[in-house]
């Protein structure tokens, strides 16, 4: 069983920049990109998760419900596609659905 987290980093890596401008406007871009770029989203680094802007507050949200199903055994499950949306519904009857 694996189980998501978070971590916060004072860096972020930054691979395959392609920077095609002046050499000092590439490194500054490139600069803003790993050290404040986060901040627009992950502010509060000791903060509680739900203290956080409404972007991190959705991924934090979506990683609980991703761990939540995790730790459960699933005795069931029922796809369901309407249009182009595709849901999954576990432990719960098909009737319900």
């Amino acid at each position: 069983m694996w189980h998501t987290h978070l971590e916060i980093s004072e860096r972020t890596k930054v691979e395959k920049f392609n920077c095609k401008g002046d050499a000092d406007w590439c490194y500054q871009v490139k600069l803003y990109l790993e050290t404040e770029f986060k901040k627009s989203f992950i502010n509060f680094k000791h903060e509680h998760g739900f203290d956080q802007p409404t972007a991190m507050r959705q991924l934090l949200g979506v990683m609980s419900y991703i761990n939540h199903f995790n730790a459960q055994e699933i005795e069931t499950m029922h796809p369901v596609v309407k249009g182009e949306t595709l849901a999954y519904f576990f432990n719960c009857n098909q009737q319900s659905i």
